[in-house]
């Protein structure tokens, strides 16, 4: 508040005075950094710590003298001493303050305390194909039931996130190490919900004897076709974060005999079964096993974290396609070489039994190999630094592009709303997001090298620094706009003049070409040029009597674009693009209508012509050339279609098949059949021949009606390519062959199992 406008509201000259001493002595003590007589010194503000992070902030001084007046900072971490961010549970600490030391309690939280949520309705239920994770998502970690922190979800808090496949996702958020929380979205065409409407299993799917079953040691190339209410659908596999499964235990079959059974997966929590073959005995020997991490870098000191690891394992049954299989820490050791110090011969050899997990206890890089299935998989490398350099700061990146939404504006402040900022430990061993908003605040990131009053590109230097760590920075690059200005500050790019061409002499420039300019610097709307007869529009690099494909430079108010465009010779006109009818109508016993069927003929120069099929006739004939209608139709049955195709002497090229229908009073005939094995044989065992038994064939017509032809006619069907050699669902393809010819196939599907 101003002294005037306090003075007007107060009018007793006691008051007055009063207050003008207390101004004066406030302004006094702030400018002397309050060197009056100190009356207290607190430490205001709760302090919560996940175990293992550094104090970036959040207590403040709170400093009284003894004439009332209050003066607050922020406590920085060189302030504090007696911090253990190791050590779970309340601590006390000093704070030290000039000539002051406070106490105060503060909390280091293990994290698996922690209770992580995304705020309600900070991210979408439902993405469109294709689109980017969402940024508005907002996390709260709880401790015993409230709120100690919020921070914005960032895409790398979600590694899982994809939107390249239709579905419903279900996938696990992260906040720094070891917090979790699980988020569901679904991709659709609309971006909206959708049910499941149905889900169908395709492949072979084998499953142990004997052993507890789940989805890190089934084997098979089955895939789950997912149909949901609105008719999209996706597929997904066993490995899938989104597919669950039921585990069991299947018994031993007395005989050592494989044997048929189900098992039940979920998907969205929708259960469905899925038939398998039960194998006695050890799995396939696999051909080849893979280890792969998404950890590669460790501090000294840390646990192999075999959550994120897993087997990439290649069966000889199943070809070159890999089956992940989720490593255990009975399944990961460290080896070393074993052989000859120059790499050449020698293998690497297990050091460790897996019976305990793997501490990299040194600084350097550690062998890591697989064993599965009596296979060792090739050699992993996990590189293990220093705690010091764990702790490092190594790099940042941003979110910010200069301001709230978009571009700063000429004579306004740099804007940080709504960006994050991500902070990189130990070369990619750890990240850490901030709000580059409270980072700026607290002094952490300073953001130089703007010039608010300066339109036009310029490079910020954005700079973090933690205490007793160098300072790293990155460049960014902005576009700071001006509202006030109308210049033209830079040509976008030409538009309109896509499909136009030259003679061999003389430049031609289309009626419909602009150049779309950039007004003061993006800060208002694009404008559009006219080219063709604007004086102030130059263009050069044209080179006469060069048919080829030249680079223009156009000019306009000292900028420049290039525009690349392809030469052609008036007096060379060619066939380009020839386009024949999409449909013909033929009535029956008649023949094509040649006078009123249109072909369109486009040229080089950009011109089109069209023609009718008579002249196009006329012109094969002149030129000798006898293949202008590619195909045949007949011209007896109305209701058929038939597909032809036009050719002009002179082009090489059309652009797809003609449709000819037949059109007139329609017989009923036969056009199909209907195979029904509702009662029929559908499960065979290895060696069986094919069975009839139950099966019914019926004639279809194309009036949709259907006639029963099973005593008569079941007999002549063909089953080809059915076989039992091979276990799993198979499908034949059943053909019919009768007096009026042969009708499309249908098919047979069936499973072949074991014994």
């Amino acid at each position: 508040m101003k002294c005037t406008e306090w003075i007007k509201r107060h009018t007793k000259p006691l008051v007055i005075a009063a207050a003008i001493v207390a101004f004066v002595a406030l302004s006094l003590g702030l400018s002397l950094g309050l060197t009056l007589p100190v009356k207290s010194v607190e430490v205001e503000g709760e302090l919560f710590v996940l175990q293992g992070e550094s104090y970036t902030g959040g207590l403040t001084i709170k400093q009284t003298t003894r004439a009332g007046l209050v003066h607050r900072e922020d406590v920085l971490s060189d302030m504090i001493e007696g911090f253990d961010s190791s050590a779970v549970g309340e601590q006390e600490i000093l704070v030290n303050y000039r000539d002051w030391q406070v106490k105060k309690t503060v909390t280091v939280i293990d994290p698996a305390e922690i209770e992580l949520r995304v705020r309600e309705g900070t991210l979408p239920k439902a993405y469109s194909p294709n689109a980017p994770f969402a940024t508005t998502g907002i996390f709260d970690l709880y401790y015993e039931g409230e709120i100690i922190r919020s921070a914005p979800i960032v895409p790398a808090s979600a590694p899982d996130f994809s939107t390249v496949e239709l579905g419903y996702f279900p996938i696990t958020l992260r906040y720094g190490e070891g917090i979790e929380c699980d988020y569901a979205y679904s991709v659709t065409l609309s971006g909206n919900f959708v049910e499941i409407e149905s889900i169908e299993a395709e492949g072979i799917l084998l499953l142990p004897q004997g052993k507890a079953v789940s989805k890190s040691n089934v084997v098979g190339d089955v895939r789950f076709h997912v149909i949901y209410a609105d008719g999209t659908e996706t597929y997904v596999r066993i490995g899938d974060s989104a597919v669950g499964m039921q585990e069991s235990v299947f018994a031993s079959d007395s005989d050592g005999n494989d044997y048929e059974t189900t098992v039940t997966f979920y998907y969205n929590g929708h259960p469905f079964d899925v038939s398998a073959t039960a194998f006695y005995g050890d799995l396939f020997a696999p051909e080849t096993v893979q280890l792969t991490s998404e950890r590669a870098i460790y501090a000294q000191g840390d646990t192999f974290d075999y959550s994120s690891a897993t087997l990439l394992v290649v069966f000889e049954r199943f070809g070159g396609a890999p089956v992940s299989i989720r490593a255990t820490q009975e399944m990961v050791f460290l080896a070393e070489w074993q052989g000859t110090p120059d790499g050449k011969d020698g293998r690497f050899e297990p050091v460790t039994d897996g019976s305990a997990p793997i501490v990299f206890d040194e600084v350097g890089e550690y062998t890591l190999i697989a064993y599965y299935n009596s296979e060792y998989s090739a050699p992993l490398t996990i590189h293990v630094i220093s705690k010091e350099e764990a702790a490092r700061v190594t790099g940042i990146e941003t979110t910010w592009n200069g301001g709230a939404s978009g571009p700063p504006k000429k004579g306004a402040d740099l804007d940080y709303a709504d960006a994050t900022l991500r902070v990189e430990y130990g070369s990619g061993y750890h990240y850490k997001t901030l709000l580059l908003k409270d980072a700026v605040a607290k002094g952490s990131v300073v953001v130089s090298g703007y010039d608010k009053e300066k339109a036009g590109n310029q490079t910020l230097t954005i700079t973090y620094q933690e205490t007793g760590q160098d300072p790293v920075f990155i460049k960014k690059n902005v576009r700071v706009t001006d509202a006030e200005s109308d210049a033209v500050t830079g040509i976008i790019f030409v538009e309109g003049w896509d499909k136009t061409f030259f003679t061999a002499d003389e430049l031609v420039v289309p009626e419909t070409a602009s150049l779309v300019v950039e007004i003061a610097y993006g800060g208002q709307d694009d404008k559009k040029i006219k080219i063709k007869g604007n004086e102030a529009v130059t263009i050069t690099g044209f080179k006469p009597h060069v048919l080829d494909t030249q680079e223009l430079t156009i000019a306009y108010a000292g900028f420049t674009v290039t525009h690349r465009v392809s030469v052609w010779n008036d007096a060379d006109k060619e066939i380009q693009e020839f386009y024949a009818p999409k449909e013909i109508y033929v009535e029956v016993g008649g023949e094509i209508d040649l006078k009123n069927a249109y072909c369109k003929i486009v040229y080089s120069t950009g011109d089109f012509d069209m023609i009718s099929l008579e002249d196009l006739y006329a012109l094969a004939e002149e030129k000798g050339f006898t293949g202008v209608m590619e195909g045949t139709y007949d011209n007896s049955v109305a209701g058929e279609s038939y597909w032809v195709k036009f050719h002009h002497p002179d082009a090489v090229w059309t652009d797809d098949w003609t449709t000819i229908r037949v059109v007139g009073d329609v017989p009923v005939v036969p056009i199909g059949i209907r195979l029904d094995v509702e009662n029929a044989k559908t499960v065979y065992r290895v060696g069986e021949t094919i069975s009839t038994d139950g099966m019914k064939l019926y004639l279809v017509y194309n009036d949709r009606t259907e006639k029963d032809i099973t005593e008569t006619d079941l007999a002549a069907l063909v089953f080809r390519g059915f076989t039992t050699d091979k276990l799993g669902p198979r499908t034949a393809t059943v053909f019919y062959v009768s007096g009026s010819g042969m009708f499309s196939p249908v098919a047979y599907d069936y499973t072949v199992v074991s014994g």
